[in-house]
This record gives C-alpha cells, structure tokens and sequence, in this order.
C-alpha cells in the first residue's frame, strides 16, 4: 500500500501528458523537448521517452 502511495506522489511531483501538450503547444515528445531546451527550461527524458517537468 505504502508503495502505490509514493508512486501517486511521484506522479503529482509532474506535468501531465495533457498539461505538458498544452504547456508547450506541441503533442510529440521530440518537439516538447526542444521546446523546453529553447526556452530554459529544465526536464528529464522518462523511461517512456517523453519530456518530464516539475510542477
């Protein structure tokens, strides 16, 4: 149980799929990453290939 709660934490800690397109303008990763590098802005590339940015 304690382990599903760290992991809703974790998820709470990023934009979402839906909050990273509308943040960035962009649906594909490849082109919300070079959207938040042109701009300044910090992320990490996820296991899953996409861009993930701090709330």
């Amino acid at each position: 149980m304690q382990e599903m709660m760290g992991n809703a934490r974790a998820n709470d800690m990023f934009l979402t799929k839906d909050e990273m397109a509308e943040f960035t303008g962009y649906e594909r990763p490849a082109a919300q990453s070079r959207w938040l590098h042109d701009n300044s802005i910090p992320c990490i590339r996820g296991g899953d290939g996409r861009p993930k940015v701090l709330r």
